[in-house]
């Protein structure tokens, strides 16, 4: 009986373990040489120079390319507004319940979110920052999201997530950690069956 307690708080920890870290809201950032805007539609990439990653508070993120350590806490691309370059930022979303959402994204110069690979806020073309709103449905759960961002001619250079009550940010636990998880399940429930087998093994009728 103790054993089984001391498993229990063991699993206990593993899975506080497990799930502590999964808040962290980290957002990728690839930076890239050369891009084309899909008007509309996307953008697309070549020759990646560099990937970094920033912690995202819960109701979105403001990327400044020109003050990235004052708005993301870190340095995630090599570039700023005074050369061209394309960006994807990629990470998860978590809905606290199937609904539809305002979601914004804003940009200098065009950039376009994508949950789950479908284009759900379009912020096309060379411009100055503005944001665009768009009602999205979404299932409840964790949503993977990418933004494909580009900058054109020297001007600012900005990208921005914006997202309304029941929607936030967040991360997943490492492959790993839901492994090491699903081991101490898996113990778990051998223990209980053992527990079983030795109390049926050791009970007889009454004579």
């Amino acid at each position: 009986m103790m054993k089984w307690k001391v498993f229990a708080v063991v699993l206990s920890a593993l899975a506080g373990a497990a799930l502590g870290p999964a808040r962290a809201a980290t957002v990728l950032v690839t930076t890239y040489d050369n891009y084309t805007e899909n008007l509309g539609v996307g953008v697309t990439f070549s020759h990646p120079v560099n990937t970094a990653s920033f912690n995202s508070p819960a109701s979105g993120f403001y990327l400044d390319f020109n003050n990235q350590t004052s708005t993301v806490g870190t340095t995630v691309s090599p570039y700023d507004a005074y050369r061209p370059f394309g960006a994807t930022l990629t990470g998860n979303l978590n809905v606290g319940a199937a609904g539809t959402y305002s979601l914004g994204l804003g940009s200098d110069d065009g950039a376009y979110l994508f949950i789950n690979n479908t284009l759900v806020v379009a912020n096309p073309g060379q411009r100055s920052y503005g944001e665009i709103v768009a009602n999205v449905n979404l299932t409840s759960g964790l949503q993977a999201f990418k933004i494909e961002y580009f900058n054109g001619p020297p001007s600012g250079a900005a990208v921005g997530l914006y997202l309304p009550n029941g929607v936030t940010v967040t991360g997943v636990p490492e492959p790993s950690t839901w492994a090491l998880l699903l081991l101490g399940f898996v113990g778990l429930g051998w223990a209980a069956h053992r527990r079983a087998w030795v109390k049926s093994a050791t009970t007889f009728p009454a004579a």
